[in-house]
């Protein structure tokens, strides 16, 4: 199993607050999404959310 993690900092707020993205590498060479992350904004502790869709 191959898993890549991808970090897309486009956008007003993003170079803050950048999206975290799991992708698993199959075989054929197509890419399937686990799951995305991103820190929440005004939050005072590290506190992130998690999406799998």
């Amino acid at each position: 199993i191959k898993c890549r993690i991808t970090r897309d900092k486009k956008g007003m707020d993003r170079g803050m607050y950048p999206t975290y993205f799991l992708h698993l590498d199959r075989e054929d060479g197509k890419k399937v999404l686990l799951l995305a992350g991103r820190k929440r904004k005004k939050s005072k502790t590290s506190n992130y959310l998690i999406s799998v869709d």
